[in-house]
């Protein structure tokens, strides 16, 4: 029998390991150290969070599930990650460095304030340098009393063999397509065929899917990039480069909206503060953060215009062969779809899936988005 409103319920996917998790807490074999490996954004931390909330959950019931209630105040804490025994760990700018480490070290000696378990999750492990890793290691081979590290990573190949040979590793897949369009009807009440369409180029990914979901400008951008293929055979380099352009302006659009809200959250920030050195300290760090947010959103809102080109000329490929309408992932525009299938056919169709994907290399390589997106419209424009 199940706990229906534990914590475990709000997971989506890993059943497998959620099982795994739940048995080596009914038989008292929990692991000194854990590797949770796999896609970013799959849902590892999620995870991680709530079995160190399993860990120590004050009303477990030990004959059913060992499923943390979500409701006690060790739960809720370890939800708002206030809880006295259970840290969480994110790199300091891009990497773990070992002055954190050398904290945990600290940390771990200290006496539990009344818990079954000290837990320490460490974010992105997998961006600790060589000596923050050796440090780490030494802690991990002789843990003092009940503690128990998380270590969470995209690719667990990068950490050291020594880090990975003494944690349990736990390897998290991408979700399947089912998962995430049913979450993303419960949650969003999106239209099936739209959630359909996020699900399917969140590439089994739930925080993508959520963004997408939340983006209110996701399916604007989609019309946006819809209206410059339907030009892309039949205009001049001069009109090709504005459509490139005013898809650059667009994105430039949205991030401007998020720098005026991370902007007066700064000038809130200061305007707390005690005292000018402690503002500028704030401010400092802050605005270190926004600045690699919006590094992140602008790469993000580029390869979403990448992802539905891809999608697109994919759905036209199948419509230009005859598949079956509802194999598309942009299903609620069809009729779209057929009309550039039309007049994409089906060798260009194939050949736009490589210019895209040669785009999007570009772009990781750090060419501006602006010449990865002219390379890619004259490269359409000649399939």
């Amino acid at each position: 029998m199940e706990n229906n409103n534990s914590l475990w319920q709000e997971i989506i996917g890993h059943r497998d390991i959620l099982s795994r998790l739940k048995n080596a807490i009914n038989q008292n074999q929990v692991a000194h150290a854990y590797l949770f490996s796999g896609p970013k954004g799959v849902g590892k931390l999620s995870v991680a969070t709530r079995f160190a909330a399993a860990l120590n959950c004050e009303l477990r019931d030990n004959t059913l599930d060992n499923s943390p209630c979500g409701h006690c105040i060790s739960c809720k804490n370890i939800l708002k990650r206030t809880h006295r025994d259970t840290y969480f760990i994110q790199p300091e700018g891009n990497a773990i460095t070992i002055a954190q480490i050398r904290d945990i070290r600290k940390l771990v000696q200290l006496k539990n304030y009344g818990s079954e378990y000290k837990v320490i999750i460490i974010d992105e492990a997998d961006t600790m340098n060589r000596p923050a890793a050796n440090s780490l290691l030494k802690i991990i081979e002789e843990p003092p009393g009940p503690v128990v590290f998380i270590l969470i990573a995209a690719n667990h190949e990068t950490l050291p063999l020594t880090i990975v040979s003494r944690c349990r590793l736990v390897t998290f897949q991408r979700l399947r397509l089912a998962e995430i369009k049913n979450f993303l009807i419960a949650e969003f009440a999106l239209e099936p065929d739209s959630a359909k369409t996020i699900a399917f180029l969140s590439r089994g990914i739930m925080a993508k899917a959520i963004d997408l979901a939340a983006d209110n400008n996701f399916f604007k951008r989609r019309e946006r990039v819809i209206e410059a293929i339907s030009e892309i055979k039949d205009t001049g380099p001069g009109r090709l480069s504005l459509l490139a352009e005013n898809l650059i302006q667009h994105i430039n659009r949205e991030l401007a909206r998020v720098k005026e809200r991370q902007q007066k959250y700064l000038d809130k920030l200061v305007e707390q503060s005690t005292n000018k050195t402690h503002a500028g300290r704030i401010k400092k760090q802050q605005s270190k953060k926004d600045k690699r947010e919006l590094a992140r959103l602008e790469r993000s809102a580029f390869d979403d215009i990448l992802t539905n080109l891809n999608s697109i000329y994919r759905d036209a490929v199948l419509l230009a062969v005859g598949g079956d309408d509802n194999l598309t992932a942009n299903i609620d525009i069809v009729p779209e779809l057929k009309k550039i299938a039309t007049a994409t056919g089906i060798a260009n169709g194939l050949a736009a899936g490589s210019h895209v994907r040669k785009a999007r290399e570009m772009l990781y390589s750090n060419v501006s988005p602006e010449l990865a997106l002219e390379y890619l419209f004259f490269s359409l424009q000649e399939a």
